[in-house]
């Protein structure tokens, strides 16, 4: 069971963090086309 529950709790760290990364890639994208404009 603590084998389980650590490998769910990393599983949800890297979605975090996937989402984190994604999140700053397209405040990164708005920020370039904003700057274009």
């Amino acid at each position: 069971m603590v084998y389980s529950s650590f490998e769910y709790l990393q599983t949800q760290d890297f979605l975090v963090l996937k989402m984190a990364t994604n999140q700053k890639c397209l405040i990164w994208k708005n920020k370039k086309i904003s700057d274009q404009k």
